[in-house]
């Protein structure tokens, strides 16, 4: 029986196991990392159960921070976000106390186009991570004009299988539960899988207040050799799941799956977006929506737009 992850930071020569970080002294409006890499950030190797020791499961729902080098969250490199951190590639462990390297089956690079501030309350989400593997991250600290010339040390602070998190910075109302929407289609799934599958996207959902996380694309599988209609499911444990009844109040519906014989013949989309709405004059209308669904409010013509598309919009 699988236990536990067991989330271990590394250098990037896969030596020394990291417990806090100090790039000494940089110039304020600069980047600083070790060793004077400046903008393109240390590497570090994010592990889970490196050589396989526990035989630990899957880390999922995994979330990178920063706290101060104490474990407080007091210092302004922690509460004012100075620390960047970016996710690109995820590799196999080749050797394993189990006598097996790690395995990436249906798990994806991250590849970040770009650095995410990171600190308190506020987090970076990486992809899963299998036993005996690793992602590679680079992280880097923007130095503000205003920071005084002194250390100013770090621990990175990394956490998993906690796909709900309890945030404020979203308004939730009713308990409504809906798609974050991405330009990468969130959750969008098709019926071009083997026997019995659906492959879909990752992405983020808000179920019941809480923000929750699938952070890695994959295929669903209905277990059922049968026939008819399964409603495909995020519950608020981060779990997809699928079922011929009715969903509850913390569940979000994706898609209506018809089944048969145990393959999937076609999928009817079920997804509800959390849409951004905008109001103000007509000359600070975006040019393009900034999110599919996105809604613009002109006050000064009394004109509602709606995003057609991501690059268009329509008035009504």
């Amino acid at each position: 029986m699988a236990v536990d992850p067991n989330p271990q930071i590394y250098s990037s020569t896969g030596i020394t196991e990291i417990t806090a970080i100090n790039f000494e002294t940089g110039d304020a409006g600069t980047y600083k990392s070790d060793e004077d890499e400046g903008s393109s950030g240390t590497e570090y190797h994010i592990w889970n159960d490196r050589g396989r020791v526990l035989g630990s499961s899957k880390m999922t729902s995994v979330k990178i921070t920063v706290r101060d080098a104490d474990g407080d969250e007091t210092d302004n490199i922690t509460t004012q976000h100075w620390v960047e951190v970016k996710s690109t590639t995820i590799v196999a462990g080749s050797t394993g106390g189990a006598g097996s390297s790690g395995v990436l089956t249906g798990v994806t690079d991250d590849n970040m186009p770009a650095f995410q501030a990171v600190g308190k309350d506020n987090y970076a989400t990486l992809g899963d991570i299998p036993a005996n593997c690793y992602r590679i991250i680079f992280v880097r600290v923007n130095i503000p004009t205003s920071a005084e010339q002194k250390p100013a040390p770090f621990s990175l602070y990394v956490t998993n299988q906690q796909p709900s998190t309890p945030i404020s910075k979203w308004i939730t109302r009713d308990k409504f539960n809906a798609i974050v929407p991405t330009t990468g289609d969130p959750f969008a799934m098709s019926t071009g899988g083997t026997t019995g599958t659906i492959p879909y996207n990752d992405g983020t959902a808000l179920i019941n207040s809480n923000e929750v996380y699938y952070g890695s694309s994959g295929s669903y599988t209905i277990t059922s050799t049968g026939s008819g209609t399964y409603n495909i499911y995020l519950g608020e444990s981060g779990v997809l799941g699928g079922t011929t009844g009715a969903l509850a109040s913390n569940q979000l519906s994706l898609y209506a799956a018809t089944y048969s014989s145990g393959v999937c013949t076609d999928l009817v989309d079920k997804r509800v977006y959390l849409v951004g709405f905008l109001a103000g004059k007509a000359d600070a209308k975006p040019v393009a929506p900034l999110i599919p669904g996105s809604m613009f409010f002109d006050t000064s013509g009394g004109v509602l737009y709606g995003a057609k598309t991501s690059s268009g919009w329509s008035t009504f």
